[in-house]
């Protein structure tokens, strides 16, 4: 028994008459007759008696009619249901993301995609090694990283990110505009292996405190307080504090930045990394 049936029988009840509710419902009086016969024959009972005023229920109608409207009110809100899952806004878009491009890419890249999808919302989750495990778990839609950690999955790259050197002002200044890693290892040193460049520490000096937290802004706070100078992609040190200076490295170092997305994405989490990357390379 399809939903049209139950419309159509709800129609001709309202109207009182098959061809006023053939009329509204924009078909034939005999196509309708005809679809009343199929749902009798379905329930197997007579709903409509045909009368010259028009027509009205039987008593086996008028018993089985409340069931009817419960079955019309269930069919739309089955299509309401069904339709808002196709269009993805039954559930959040869930985004892991590094938390530089939490802060500095993020807010912009969503207030415009939410102009476009205003019926979509967002769940957003901030880590750096948790990011890779969440889009594993299929806890994240879409996740926003480096391709170190990300570079496995679908990977959309969008930009590099060169590393940094940054010193405490206190600490003796180089004499050029960029440093060597060689220079680098004659400070005392703070590594993060969270941030994915311990790979490099064995170009550099002994003279070094390993850093386990996830949380830049942390690191910068010891660099500020010349506990020692570090390595950062230049995204993370837009909040750069005071008594820190920033020196790009010769050679250049980098990570790539980019989109990461499961093998079966959603369709709201592949249109929110087309937007992205569009956005982005508007704004190079």
């Amino acid at each position: 028994m399809d939903a049209y049936k139950i419309e159509a029988l709800l129609c001709a009840l309202e109207m009182k008459s098959l061809n006023r509710a053939a009329e509204k419902l924009h078909c034939t009086q005999s196509s309708l007759s005809q679809l009343m016969n199929s749902l009798e024959k379905e329930l197997g009972v007579r709903i409509l008696e045909r009368t010259h005023q028009g027509i009205c229920l039987t008593e086996q109608g008028k018993e089985l009619l409340p069931f009817l409207m419960d079955m019309h009110r269930n069919y739309e809100i089955l299509e309401i249901k069904a339709r808002r899952i196709r269009e993805g806004r039954e559930r959040p878009v869930r985004i892991g993301s590094f938390s530089s491009i939490a802060n500095l890419w993020l807010p912009d890249i969503l207030k415009k995609f939410r102009k476009l999808h205003p019926a979509l919302t967002f769940d957003l989750r901030v880590g750096t090694d948790a990011v890779r495990q969440w889009l594993l778990e299929g806890r994240i839609d879409i996740a926003f990283g480096d391709d170190r950690r990300l570079g496995d999955f679908h990977w959309i790259p969008l930009r590099k990110d060169p590393l940094e050197a940054v010193i405490p002002a206190s600490f003796p200044m180089p004499s050029s505009s960029f440093l060597t890693m060689k220079e680098l290892s004659s400070y005392p040193l703070l590594l993060a292996p969270m941030n994915g460049f311990d790979s490099y520490a064995g170009m550099l000096s002994n003279k070094k405190i390993s850093v386990t937290c996830d949380d830049d802004y942390t690191l910068l706070s010891l660099v500020q307080k010349s506990l020692g100078a570090t390595l950062m992609p230049r995204l993370s040190l837009f909040r750069c504090p005071d008594g820190v200076r920033c020196f790009p490295l010769q050679p250049e170092i980098c990570r790539v930045l980019g989109i990461a997305l499961p093998p079966h994405p959603r369709k709201a989490a592949e249109m929110l990394a087309s937007f992205a990357k569009e956005r982005l390379a508007e704004n190079q």
